[in-house]
Protein backbone atom coordinates (compact mmCIF):
# COMPACT_ATOMS: atom_id res chain seq x y z
CA UNK A 1 0.00 0.00 0.00
CA UNK A 2 1.42 3.36 -1.04
CA UNK A 3 1.42 5.99 1.71
CA UNK A 4 1.38 9.62 0.65
CA UNK A 5 3.15 12.21 2.72
CA UNK A 6 1.30 15.28 3.94
CA UNK A 7 2.87 17.66 1.35
CA UNK A 8 2.09 15.21 -1.45
CA UNK A 9 -1.51 14.86 -0.28
CA UNK A 10 -1.84 18.63 -0.03
CA UNK A 11 -0.44 19.02 -3.54
CA UNK A 12 -2.93 16.48 -4.92
CA UNK A 13 -5.82 18.16 -3.17
CA UNK A 14 -4.62 21.55 -4.36
CA UNK A 15 -4.48 20.28 -7.93
CA UNK A 16 -7.99 18.93 -7.56
CA UNK A 17 -9.63 22.10 -6.25
CA UNK A 18 -7.38 24.81 -7.66
CA UNK A 19 -9.01 27.23 -10.06
CA UNK A 20 -7.55 29.72 -12.49
CA UNK A 21 -7.44 33.39 -11.60
CA UNK A 22 -9.25 35.82 -13.87
CA UNK A 23 -8.06 39.34 -14.57
CA UNK A 24 -10.61 42.05 -13.81
CA UNK A 25 -9.56 44.46 -16.54
CA UNK A 26 -12.00 47.23 -15.58
CA UNK A 27 -10.26 47.47 -12.17
CA UNK A 28 -6.69 47.12 -13.50
CA UNK A 29 -4.12 49.12 -15.42
CA UNK A 30 -0.48 48.62 -16.36
CA UNK A 31 -0.81 44.82 -16.52
CA UNK A 32 0.45 44.77 -20.14
CA UNK A 33 3.33 47.17 -19.50
CA UNK A 34 1.38 50.24 -20.61
CA UNK A 35 -0.70 52.67 -18.58
CA UNK A 36 -2.72 54.61 -21.14
CA UNK A 37 -5.20 53.14 -23.58
CA UNK A 38 -6.23 54.37 -26.98
CA UNK A 39 -6.96 57.81 -25.59
CA UNK A 40 -3.63 59.38 -24.73
CA UNK A 41 -3.42 61.00 -21.33
CA UNK A 42 -6.28 58.99 -19.84
CA UNK A 43 -6.55 55.67 -18.04
CA UNK A 44 -9.57 53.62 -19.08
CA UNK A 45 -12.08 53.08 -16.25
CA UNK A 46 -10.16 55.35 -13.85
CA UNK A 47 -10.39 59.00 -12.78
CA UNK A 48 -7.13 60.84 -12.13
CA UNK A 49 -6.97 64.12 -10.20
CA UNK A 50 -4.34 66.22 -8.47
CA UNK A 51 -3.52 69.63 -7.06
CA UNK A 52 -1.79 72.01 -7.45
CA UNK A 53 -0.62 70.14 -10.58
CA UNK A 54 -2.30 67.05 -12.08
CA UNK A 55 -0.41 63.73 -12.02
CA UNK A 56 1.85 63.04 -14.97
CA UNK A 57 0.64 60.00 -16.93
CA UNK A 58 3.50 58.37 -18.83
CA UNK A 59 3.47 55.30 -21.03
CA UNK A 60 4.56 52.88 -18.30
CA UNK A 61 3.88 54.71 -15.02
CA UNK A 62 1.95 57.47 -13.31
CA UNK A 63 3.82 60.14 -11.35
CA UNK A 64 1.34 60.92 -8.58
CA UNK A 65 3.61 63.37 -6.77
CA UNK A 66 6.62 64.97 -8.49
CA UNK A 67 9.94 65.76 -6.85
CA UNK A 68 8.98 69.45 -6.97
CA UNK A 69 6.89 71.32 -6.01
CA UNK A 70 5.84 70.02 -2.62
CA UNK A 71 2.44 69.94 -0.91
CA UNK A 72 1.01 67.85 -3.74
CA UNK A 73 -2.27 65.91 -3.46
CA UNK A 74 -3.17 63.34 -6.13
CA UNK A 75 -5.60 60.47 -6.54
CA UNK A 76 -6.61 57.61 -8.85
CA UNK A 77 -10.09 56.14 -8.41
CA UNK A 78 -11.72 53.27 -10.25
CA UNK A 79 -15.07 53.87 -11.90
CA UNK A 80 -16.20 50.28 -11.40
CA UNK A 81 -16.86 48.36 -8.18
CA UNK A 82 -15.37 45.08 -6.99
CA UNK A 83 -18.11 42.43 -7.03
CA UNK A 84 -16.14 39.41 -5.82
CA UNK A 85 -15.82 37.72 -2.45
CA UNK A 86 -12.27 36.43 -2.98
CA UNK A 87 -9.74 38.46 -4.92
CA UNK A 88 -6.11 39.54 -5.20
CA UNK A 89 -4.93 43.12 -5.82
CA UNK A 90 -1.33 44.05 -6.70
CA UNK A 91 0.01 47.61 -6.59
CA UNK A 92 3.53 48.29 -7.90
CA UNK A 93 4.96 51.64 -6.78
CA UNK A 94 8.27 53.41 -6.36
CA UNK A 95 9.21 56.22 -3.97
CA UNK A 96 12.29 58.38 -4.37
CA UNK A 97 13.46 61.69 -3.00
CA UNK A 98 16.03 63.51 -0.92
CA UNK A 99 17.37 62.18 2.34
CA UNK A 100 14.82 64.15 4.37
CA UNK A 101 11.96 63.79 1.89
CA UNK A 102 8.56 62.63 3.06
CA UNK A 103 5.02 61.83 2.07
CA UNK A 104 2.54 58.99 2.15
CA UNK A 105 0.84 56.62 -0.27
CA UNK A 106 -2.67 55.35 0.52
CA UNK A 107 -4.37 52.33 -1.04
CA UNK A 108 -8.15 52.44 -0.55
CA UNK A 109 -10.96 49.92 -0.90
CA UNK A 110 -14.04 51.88 0.12
CA UNK A 111 -17.74 52.18 -0.51
CA UNK A 112 -19.10 53.76 -3.67
CA UNK A 113 -18.98 57.16 -1.93
CA UNK A 114 -15.24 56.83 -1.39
CA UNK A 115 -14.16 59.06 -4.30
CA UNK A 116 -16.44 61.85 -3.03
CA UNK A 117 -15.72 61.39 0.69
CA UNK A 118 -11.97 60.84 0.33
CA UNK A 119 -10.95 62.50 -2.94
CA UNK A 120 -7.22 63.26 -2.75
CA UNK A 121 -7.00 63.08 1.06
CA UNK A 122 -4.75 60.78 3.04
CA UNK A 123 -5.59 58.69 6.09
CA UNK A 124 -4.37 61.57 8.28
CA UNK A 125 -6.71 64.19 6.79
CA UNK A 126 -9.74 62.11 5.80
CA UNK A 127 -12.86 62.34 7.92
CA UNK A 128 -15.37 59.50 7.96
CA UNK A 129 -15.16 56.75 5.37
CA UNK A 130 -16.32 53.19 5.00
CA UNK A 131 -13.76 50.60 4.00
CA UNK A 132 -10.08 49.68 4.08
CA UNK A 133 -6.96 51.87 3.93
CA UNK A 134 -3.36 50.68 3.51
CA UNK A 135 -0.94 53.50 4.37
CA UNK A 136 2.72 53.56 3.29
CA UNK A 137 4.88 56.20 4.99
CA UNK A 138 7.83 56.77 7.32
CA UNK A 139 5.72 56.82 10.47
CA UNK A 140 7.55 57.06 13.77
CA UNK A 141 10.89 58.00 12.21
CA UNK A 142 11.40 54.50 10.84
CA UNK A 143 12.78 53.73 7.41
CA UNK A 144 9.26 52.85 6.31
CA UNK A 145 6.00 51.45 7.67
CA UNK A 146 2.98 49.77 6.09
CA UNK A 147 -0.18 49.92 8.22
CA UNK A 148 -3.75 48.79 7.74
CA UNK A 149 -6.88 50.65 8.91
CA UNK A 150 -10.58 49.80 8.86
CA UNK A 151 -13.54 52.12 9.31
CA UNK A 152 -17.26 51.46 9.17
CA UNK A 153 -18.09 55.15 8.83
CA UNK A 154 -18.38 55.77 12.58
CA UNK A 155 -14.83 57.05 13.13
CA UNK A 156 -13.61 60.51 12.13
CA UNK A 157 -9.93 59.98 11.38
CA UNK A 158 -9.19 63.71 11.09
CA UNK A 159 -10.23 64.24 14.72
CA UNK A 160 -7.73 61.69 16.02
CA UNK A 161 -4.38 63.11 17.19
CA UNK A 162 -2.79 59.73 16.48
CA UNK A 163 -3.98 56.70 14.52
CA UNK A 164 -2.05 54.08 16.49
CA UNK A 165 -5.14 52.71 18.23
CA UNK A 166 -6.91 52.16 14.88
CA UNK A 167 -4.23 49.97 13.28
CA UNK A 168 -5.20 46.32 12.82
CA UNK A 169 -1.92 45.24 11.19
CA UNK A 170 1.47 46.69 10.34
CA UNK A 171 5.05 45.87 9.37
CA UNK A 172 8.26 47.78 8.73
CA UNK A 173 9.43 48.11 5.14
CA UNK A 174 12.14 50.47 3.85
CA UNK A 175 10.58 51.53 0.55
CA UNK A 176 12.41 54.79 -0.23
CA UNK A 177 15.12 55.11 -2.90
CA UNK A 178 15.28 51.41 -3.74
CA UNK A 179 15.69 52.11 -7.46
CA UNK A 180 13.06 49.49 -8.30
CA UNK A 181 9.30 49.13 -7.93
CA UNK A 182 7.93 47.65 -4.71
CA UNK A 183 4.83 45.45 -4.75
CA UNK A 184 2.02 45.45 -2.20
CA UNK A 185 -0.34 42.50 -2.61
CA UNK A 186 -3.72 42.41 -0.86
CA UNK A 187 -5.30 38.98 -0.81
CA UNK A 188 -8.88 38.36 0.30
CA UNK A 189 -9.51 34.65 0.83
CA UNK A 190 -12.58 32.86 2.06
CA UNK A 191 -11.25 32.70 5.60
CA UNK A 192 -8.35 35.14 5.68
CA UNK A 193 -7.20 38.60 4.62
CA UNK A 194 -3.50 39.22 4.17
CA UNK A 195 -1.13 41.90 2.92
CA UNK A 196 2.20 40.91 1.36
CA UNK A 197 5.15 43.11 0.42
CA UNK A 198 7.58 41.92 -2.24
CA UNK A 199 6.34 38.36 -1.80
CA UNK A 200 6.72 38.36 2.00
CA UNK A 201 3.88 38.42 4.49
CA UNK A 202 3.37 41.81 6.10
CA UNK A 203 0.28 41.12 8.21
CA UNK A 204 -2.91 39.06 8.07
CA UNK A 205 -6.19 38.58 9.88
CA UNK A 206 -8.66 35.74 9.83
CA UNK A 207 -11.53 37.99 10.97
CA UNK A 208 -11.78 40.38 8.02
CA UNK A 209 -14.15 39.93 5.08
CA UNK A 210 -14.51 42.93 2.77
CA UNK A 211 -18.03 43.34 1.35
CA UNK A 212 -18.84 43.53 -2.33
CA UNK A 213 -19.48 46.77 -4.20
CA UNK A 214 -16.40 48.63 -2.96
CA UNK A 215 -14.09 50.69 -5.18
CA UNK A 216 -10.29 50.81 -5.35
CA UNK A 217 -8.38 54.05 -5.08
CA UNK A 218 -4.85 55.41 -4.71
CA UNK A 219 -3.96 58.73 -3.10
CA UNK A 220 -0.62 60.35 -2.34
CA UNK A 221 0.27 63.43 -0.32
CA UNK A 222 3.62 65.17 0.22
CA UNK A 223 4.97 67.95 2.50
CA UNK A 224 7.28 70.85 1.59
CA UNK A 225 10.20 68.44 1.12
CA UNK A 226 8.45 65.81 -1.01
CA UNK A 227 8.99 62.27 -2.16
CA UNK A 228 8.05 61.28 -5.69
CA UNK A 229 5.48 58.46 -5.72
CA UNK A 230 5.18 56.57 -9.02
CA UNK A 231 2.57 53.90 -9.77
CA UNK A 232 3.54 51.26 -12.33
CA UNK A 233 0.46 49.06 -12.21
CA UNK A 234 -2.59 48.01 -10.27
CA UNK A 235 -3.86 44.53 -11.11
CA UNK A 236 -7.00 43.00 -9.59
CA UNK A 237 -7.75 39.30 -10.10
CA UNK A 238 -10.37 36.87 -8.85
CA UNK A 239 -10.61 33.08 -8.64
CA UNK A 240 -13.98 33.11 -10.42
CA UNK A 241 -15.74 35.37 -12.84
CA UNK A 242 -18.56 37.53 -11.56
CA UNK A 243 -21.15 35.26 -13.15
CA UNK A 244 -19.72 32.15 -11.47
CA UNK A 245 -19.62 33.82 -8.07
CA UNK A 246 -23.19 35.02 -8.51
CA UNK A 247 -24.26 31.44 -9.24
CA UNK A 248 -22.44 30.20 -6.14
CA UNK A 249 -24.09 32.96 -4.15
CA UNK A 250 -27.52 31.88 -5.39
CA UNK A 251 -26.83 28.27 -4.38
CA UNK A 252 -25.80 29.32 -0.88
CA UNK A 253 -28.87 31.47 -0.23
CA UNK A 254 -31.19 28.58 0.79
CA UNK A 255 -28.65 27.39 3.35
CA UNK A 256 -28.17 30.91 4.69
CA UNK A 257 -31.94 31.40 4.93
CA UNK A 258 -32.26 28.45 7.31
CA UNK A 259 -29.72 29.90 9.70
CA UNK A 260 -30.59 32.33 12.39
CA UNK A 261 -28.92 35.72 11.77
CA UNK A 262 -25.93 36.43 13.96
CA UNK A 263 -27.41 39.78 14.97
CA UNK A 264 -30.27 37.90 16.70
CA UNK A 265 -27.88 35.58 18.53
CA UNK A 266 -25.77 38.24 20.19
CA UNK A 267 -25.58 41.97 20.52
CA UNK A 268 -22.96 43.58 18.36
CA UNK A 269 -20.29 45.65 20.00
CA UNK A 270 -18.60 48.46 18.17
CA UNK A 271 -14.95 49.06 18.74
CA UNK A 272 -13.12 51.96 17.15
CA UNK A 273 -10.07 49.76 16.60
CA UNK A 274 -12.08 46.97 14.95
CA UNK A 275 -15.21 48.14 13.08
CA UNK A 276 -17.76 45.38 13.43
CA UNK A 277 -18.91 45.50 9.82
CA UNK A 278 -15.70 43.95 8.50
CA UNK A 279 -15.18 41.45 11.32
CA UNK A 280 -18.37 39.40 11.01
CA UNK A 281 -18.15 35.98 9.46
CA UNK A 282 -21.32 34.43 10.82
CA UNK A 283 -23.95 36.17 8.66
CA UNK A 284 -25.38 35.08 5.35
CA UNK A 285 -23.05 37.24 3.23
CA UNK A 286 -19.85 36.15 4.94
CA UNK A 287 -17.71 33.20 3.99
CA UNK A 288 -19.10 29.95 5.45
CA UNK A 289 -17.11 28.25 8.16
CA UNK A 290 -15.46 24.95 7.47
CA UNK A 291 -17.93 22.11 8.14
CA UNK A 292 -16.85 19.48 10.66
CA UNK A 293 -15.44 16.27 9.33
CA UNK A 294 -18.49 14.32 10.50
CA UNK A 295 -21.12 17.00 9.95
CA UNK A 296 -22.20 15.78 6.49
CA UNK A 297 -21.97 12.09 7.16
CA UNK A 298 -24.84 10.20 5.54
CA UNK A 299 -26.14 7.26 7.58
CA UNK A 300 -25.68 3.86 6.05
CA UNK A 301 -28.75 2.22 4.51
CA UNK A 302 -29.55 -1.10 2.89
CA UNK A 303 -29.39 -1.24 -0.86
CA UNK A 304 -32.97 -2.52 -0.90
CA UNK A 305 -34.23 0.88 0.21
CA UNK A 306 -33.17 2.44 -3.10
CA UNK A 307 -35.64 0.87 -5.49
CA UNK A 308 -35.77 3.59 -8.13
CA UNK A 309 -33.06 5.13 -10.23
CA UNK A 310 -34.05 8.55 -8.92
CA UNK A 311 -33.43 7.57 -5.31
CA UNK A 312 -30.18 5.85 -6.27
CA UNK A 313 -29.00 8.96 -8.11
CA UNK A 314 -30.01 11.17 -5.19
CA UNK A 315 -28.09 8.97 -2.77
CA UNK A 316 -25.06 8.96 -5.06
CA UNK A 317 -25.29 12.73 -5.45
CA UNK A 318 -25.50 13.26 -1.69
CA UNK A 319 -22.59 10.96 -1.00
CA UNK A 320 -20.42 12.59 -3.69
CA UNK A 321 -21.32 15.98 -2.29
CA UNK A 322 -20.39 14.78 1.20
CA UNK A 323 -17.08 13.44 -0.11
CA UNK A 324 -16.44 16.76 -1.82
CA UNK A 325 -17.17 18.64 1.41
CA UNK A 326 -14.85 16.36 3.35
CA UNK A 327 -12.10 16.76 0.74
CA UNK A 328 -12.49 20.54 0.82
CA UNK A 329 -12.34 20.53 4.62
CA UNK A 330 -9.25 18.32 4.60
CA UNK A 331 -7.63 20.56 2.01
CA UNK A 332 -8.34 23.70 4.04
CA UNK A 333 -7.06 22.03 7.19
CA UNK A 334 -3.89 20.87 5.46
CA UNK A 335 -3.42 24.26 3.84
CA UNK A 336 -3.66 25.99 7.20
CA UNK A 337 -1.34 23.42 8.73
CA UNK A 338 1.16 23.89 5.90
CA UNK A 339 0.93 27.66 6.23
CA UNK A 340 1.43 27.40 9.98
CA UNK A 341 4.38 25.05 9.47
CA UNK A 342 5.87 27.38 6.87
CA UNK A 343 5.46 30.27 9.27
CA UNK A 344 7.08 28.27 12.06
CA UNK A 345 9.85 27.23 9.68
CA UNK A 346 10.49 30.85 8.76
CA UNK A 347 10.52 31.80 12.44
CA UNK A 348 12.91 28.95 13.23
CA UNK A 349 15.12 29.89 10.29
CA UNK A 350 15.17 33.45 11.55
CA UNK A 351 16.01 32.27 15.06
CA UNK A 352 18.76 29.99 13.71
CA UNK A 353 20.17 32.88 11.70
CA UNK A 354 20.12 35.10 14.77
CA UNK A 355 21.68 32.28 16.81
CA UNK A 356 24.45 31.92 14.25
CA UNK A 357 25.04 35.63 14.43
CA UNK A 358 25.26 35.38 18.21
CA UNK A 359 27.69 32.47 17.85
CA UNK A 360 29.89 34.57 15.59
CA UNK A 361 29.78 37.28 18.19
CA UNK A 362 30.72 34.75 20.86
CA UNK A 363 33.64 33.60 18.72
CA UNK A 364 34.78 37.19 18.46
CA UNK A 365 34.34 37.54 22.23
CA UNK A 366 36.51 34.43 22.69
CA UNK A 367 39.43 36.25 21.11
CA UNK A 368 38.76 39.26 23.30
CA UNK A 369 38.66 36.97 26.34
CA UNK A 370 42.06 35.50 25.45
CA UNK A 371 43.50 38.98 25.06
CA UNK A 372 42.06 39.98 28.42
CA UNK A 373 43.58 36.90 30.06
CA UNK A 374 46.99 37.75 28.59
CA UNK A 375 46.59 41.32 29.75
CA UNK A 376 45.62 40.08 33.21
CA UNK A 377 48.74 37.92 33.41
CA UNK A 378 50.92 40.84 32.32
CA UNK A 379 49.29 43.12 34.88
CA UNK A 380 49.86 40.53 37.63
CA UNK A 381 53.52 40.17 36.61
CA UNK A 382 53.93 43.93 36.51
CA UNK A 383 52.28 44.24 39.91
CA UNK A 384 54.65 41.65 41.40
CA UNK A 385 57.65 43.38 39.90
CA UNK A 386 56.53 46.79 41.10
CA UNK A 387 55.84 45.37 44.57
CA UNK A 388 59.36 43.91 44.76
CA UNK A 389 60.88 47.19 43.61
CA UNK A 390 58.86 49.07 46.21
CA UNK A 391 60.00 46.68 48.97
CA UNK A 392 63.66 47.16 48.02
CA UNK A 393 63.24 50.92 47.88
CA UNK A 394 61.50 50.90 51.25
CA UNK A 395 64.32 48.93 52.87
CA UNK A 396 66.95 51.23 51.42
CA UNK A 397 65.02 54.26 52.61
CA UNK A 398 64.75 52.83 56.13
CA UNK A 399 68.51 52.15 56.27
CA UNK A 400 69.36 55.64 55.08
CA UNK A 401 66.97 57.27 57.54
CA UNK A 402 68.19 55.20 60.52
CA UNK A 403 71.84 56.17 59.83
CA UNK A 404 70.86 59.78 59.37
CA UNK A 405 68.90 59.85 62.64
CA UNK A 406 71.86 58.34 64.52
CA UNK A 407 74.34 60.95 63.29
CA UNK A 408 72.09 63.98 63.43
CA UNK A 409 72.34 64.26 67.28
CA UNK A 410 76.13 64.36 67.26
CA UNK A 411 76.14 66.87 64.49
CA UNK A 412 73.73 69.12 66.35
CA UNK A 413 75.84 68.94 69.55
CA UNK A 414 79.00 69.71 67.66
CA UNK A 415 77.45 72.51 65.73
CA UNK A 416 75.89 74.18 68.82
CA UNK A 417 77.75 77.41 69.90
CA UNK A 418 79.49 77.49 73.47
CA UNK A 419 78.09 79.69 76.36
CA UNK A 420 81.55 80.55 77.80
CA UNK A 421 82.38 82.99 75.07
CA UNK A 422 79.05 84.69 75.49
CA UNK A 423 79.60 85.02 79.25
CA UNK A 424 83.12 86.31 78.63
CA UNK A 425 81.85 88.92 76.23
CA UNK A 426 79.16 90.03 78.69
CA UNK A 427 81.63 90.24 81.61
CA UNK A 428 84.17 92.07 79.50
CA UNK A 429 81.52 94.54 78.44
CA UNK A 430 80.54 95.14 82.06
CA UNK A 431 84.17 95.66 83.05
CA UNK A 432 84.69 98.13 80.23
CA UNK A 433 81.56 100.03 81.19
CA UNK A 434 82.64 100.09 84.87
CA UNK A 435 86.12 101.36 83.98
CA UNK A 436 84.66 104.01 81.69
CA UNK A 437 82.34 105.15 84.45
CA UNK A 438 85.22 105.39 87.00
CA UNK A 439 87.28 107.37 84.52
CA UNK A 440 84.42 109.73 83.87
CA UNK A 441 83.81 110.39 87.56
CA UNK A 442 87.48 110.97 88.21
CA UNK A 443 87.70 113.47 85.43
CA UNK A 444 84.70 115.32 86.70
CA UNK A 445 86.30 115.58 90.11
CA UNK A 446 89.57 116.92 88.64
CA UNK A 447 87.88 119.73 86.77
CA UNK A 448 88.34 123.07 88.74
CA UNK A 449 85.13 124.31 90.20
CA UNK A 450 83.95 127.75 89.29
CA UNK A 451 82.45 129.87 91.95
CA UNK A 452 80.15 132.73 91.22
Amino acid sequence: MMILSKPSLAALLLAGVAQAQYLISELSFGYDGRITGKQDGKIPNFNVKGSPVPPEILSNRIVLTPVAPGNQRSSIWSEQSLNHDTWVADVDFRASGTERGGGNLNIWLTSSKGPEDIGTRSAYTVGRFEGLAIVVDTYGGTGGMIRGFLNDGSIDFSSKPALDALVFGQCQYAYRNLGRPSQIKMRQEADNFKVEVDGKLCFESGKIQMPRGYRFGLTAATPDNPDSFEIFKMVVMADKTGQQQQQDKTKQKPKAANKKPAAEKKKEKKDEGEPSQFFQRDDGSAAPADPPLDGDDIPDADAETYTTSRSQFADLHNRLQSVNHHASTIYRTLSRSIQANDKRHDELAKLVSEFRGELRRLEALEGVRNKLENLEREVKSLRTEVSNKMSVSERNMKNVLSDHHASITDNIVQAAPGHGKLILVVVAGQVVLAGFYVWYKKRQNDVPKKYV
